[in-house]
Parts: structure tokens; C-alpha cells; sequence
């Protein structure tokens, strides 16, 4: 996975990025990867379809990386949802 800096930078230079997936060895496995890229923080993880969406809208990330096989919602669905009710989401 390659993982370009300053694809999606906030207003201060850096990018917030929440993760869903339903295997909690695959969020670990990108909260590593993300956390070890400069100016990259890890806001939030979700473990299902449904907590993502709330998770998405509590903490409006820059950036959001989708399982899309979740249970419940999966990221898909929830990529459509997101982008009818939530301004500019990047997934």
C-alpha cells in the first residue's frame, strides 16, 4: 500500500483519516501504516457499517478507508449514504 502525504491536507497541513472494517487485525494492521506517515492522524475506527456512519458524522475525517464486506452496512452502502448526507467526503 503506498500512502501519499499531503493527498488530502486540512487546513493545518495535516490529514484526519477513520477506518472501518470488521477485523479488528486490519484496523490495527492501518492505524500502523497510517500513524507511521507524517502529518496523518488516525481520528477513529469503526467495526461495522452502521458505527462508521456515526463515527463519520461525529468526527468529519478528511479522508475515510472503506472494508467494503462490513456486516450490517457494507462500504458500498455506506459510501453512498455518507455522500448524500455528509459534505465532501473523500473514501
Amino acid at each position: 500500500m503506498r500512502i501519499s502525504s499531503g493527498a488530502y491536507l486540512g487546513i493545518d497541513g495535516s490529514s484526519s483519516v477513520a477506518s472501518a472494517d470488521d477485523h479488528e487485525i486490519v484496523r490495527k494492521g492501518l492505524r500502523s501504516l497510517l500513524e507511521a506517515q507524517p502529518g496523518w492522524e488516525v481520528a477513529g475506527e469503526a467495526s461495522d457499517g452502521r458505527e462508521a456512519v456515526e463515527k463519520a458524522r461525529e468526527l468529519r475525517p478528511d479522508v475515510t478507508v472503506l472494508d467494503i464486506g462490513m456486516p450490517s452496512l457494507n462500504g458500498s452502502r455506506l459510501r453512498a449514504k455518507c455522500s448524500r448526507t455528509m459534505r465532501a467526503p473523500r473514501f
